[in-house]
């Protein structure tokens, strides 16, 4: 049997890119005069997404971010050209490097979260009397939103540690972040190390204690 050919259809693809004088651009895709794309970005070519709820996306972890934001589909060119809600472009890294960044290439800081291998390896956490120690020092701090007491797995040598979420200032995550990459646990460490001096626990032999020593002597 040969295959007859029905009915044929043109397509008429268009791409535009708005200049909207502020450092702004938007590049539009049109297939017969409908939006099919439009991406938001600045000068820098840094991709912008608008984000009407930037402040509850940045209560959550990074992991979470596209889950929970708020954005708007906008279906026609004439309210892309009269676009106004610049404070409302983000860039949002997600999975890609989990950053959160404003229209300008300014950091905002979003929650953190500090594992048990951050408080056992970077803190030396690794008894029930030192994570009680550094426990109550961290809930002293506005920062710190939870501190928990956990275990740390025999395959990693067993022992007590701890694990905590945390939300600094946007300030100073741009300040320390010129020096460290945002998922480095250095990073996190000099966060923390700006509010308690002694975070880190000297590693030391235990004598008369009943707790069974996980340390490096």
């Amino acid at each position: 049997m040969k295959a007859k050919l029905l009915d044929t259809k043109t397509v008429t693809t268009n791409h535009y890119t708005i200049d909207y004088g502020n450092d702004v651009f938007c590049d539009i895709e049109t297939q017969n005069d409908k939006i099919t794309t439009f991406d938001f970005r600045n000068g820098d070519d840094l991709k912008l997404m608008i984000v009407k709820n930037i402040d509850e996306v940045l209560k959550y972890h990074w992991s979470k971010h596209r889950e929970v934001l708020k954005t708007k589909n906008i279906r026609s060119l004439k309210t892309l050209e009269n676009f106004k809600d610049f404070d409302q472009l983000f860039y949002i890294g997600g999975s890609f490097d989990g950053e959160v960044k404003d229209r300008f290439g300014y950091y905002r800081a979003s929650l953190i979260k500090l594992t048990d291998i951050f408080f056992s390896i970077y803190c030396n956490v690794k008894r029930k009397s030192d994570a009680e120690t550094l426990k109550e020092k961290l809930e002293k701090l506005d920062i710190i939103k939870s501190v928990k007491h956990t275990s740390i797995p025999y395959y990693n040598g067993g022992g007590d540690t701890l694990t905590a979420d945390m939300i600094i200032s946007d300030e100073l995550y741009n300040k320390i972040r010129e020096h460290h990459d945002y998922k480095s646990e250095e990073f996190y460490f000099e966060l923390l190390n700006t509010y308690i001096d002694d975070l880190r626990i000297p590693e030391y032999p235990i004598e008369n204690d009943d707790e069974e020593c996980y340390c490096t002597c």
